[in-house]
């Protein structure tokens, strides 16, 4: 698809939504670079993907390689929204839905590299919801296919504001691979971009923040710039926090893998490198 694709509740490359039971469609070597982009109110939930924005169901398999260039932008005010999904490849992949299908003994899965290199972005406000931003993902469920190669450069950027709605705080998660990934887990994934997370409550180079002990990211590679609150000595030997961009190096690379609490440290990463160039797409 090279077509831009504009509108508001599910919003896809080359699927809006995907919601048919039993249903299975493969796209084999298939891209987009088309901008896909909502900037209006909506109702409930927002989600956008280079491929697919929403699947509520059924099987979508890709055979050989998925690449999105186009920019994925959530913009503007959304007034009663409860959730926006905003990344490359899907925006979220239900619990009723399947991204392998097995039959007759063979496992049938995504494979070859599944690649975003576009720009996922959200600005204005959800109203007291909740902001999801995935270089790959916006909310995963499912284990991603050991057959494929993810790559994410891309850049993440939330310059928005969740909110507050009847008192209640929105919050932010923002993944180079997922947003959010609940019981589910990644391997062979390589990141290196550019993400504005000043804004954000949850940032993290693999995955916005894990949802249980069983999320495991296997032999990533990380590499990057985040913009964040930076605490340091000035030259008077006081203690400030300033916002800059913080270069991920191979000193600090595991404290962005993922964002969240210190009870997932002995399982959240097994195998990952630091990366210190772009990697080979």
């Amino acid at each position: 698809n090279k077509c831009h694709v504009k509108g508001s509740i599910a919003l896809g490359g080359l699927i809006a939504k995907f919601a048919t039971e039993n249903e299975r469609k493969t796209f084999k070597a298939c891209s987009n670079s088309g901008n896909v982009f909502s900037g209006a109110k909506c109702n409930n939930a927002c989600r956008l993907g280079g491929l697919v924005g929403y699947q509520s169901n059924g099987t979508i398999m890709i055979s050989e390689g998925f690449v999105n260039s186009g920019n994925i932008t959530h913009s503007g005010s959304t007034d009663g929204a409860d959730a926006i999904y905003v990344a490359g490849v899907a925006g979220y992949i239900s619990d009723a839905a399947a991204i392998t299908y097995e039959a007759s003994g063979v496992t049938n899965t995504w494979t070859g590299d599944i690649v975003n290199k576009g720009t996922i972005a959200m600005s204005g406000s959800s109203i007291g919801g909740k902001c999801y931003l995935g270089g790959i993902i916006g909310w995963l469920t499912k284990n991603l296919s050991p057959n494929a190669r993810f790559v994410n450069t891309g850049s993440i950027v939330f310059t928005g504001d969740p909110g507050i709605k009847n008192g209640t705080a929105g919050i932010s998660y923002l993944g180079g691979i997922a947003a959010l990934p609940v019981n589910a887990s990644v391997e062979n994934a390589e990141v290196y971009f550019y993400m504005d997370a000043l804004k954000a409550n949850n940032a993290g180079f693999i995955f916005g923040a894990p949802r249980s002990a069983t999320i495991v990211a296997t032999n990533c590679k990380i590499g990057g710039t985040i913009k964040t609150m930076v605490t340091g000595e000035n030259s008077a030997g006081e203690i400030t926090t300033e916002a800059r961009d913080l270069t991920i190096t191979e000193e600090n690379f595991q404290d962005y893998i993922y964002a969240g609490t210190t009870q997932w440290e002995d399982t959240n990463y097994d195998g990952c490198q630091f990366l210190s160039v772009a990697p080979t797409i």
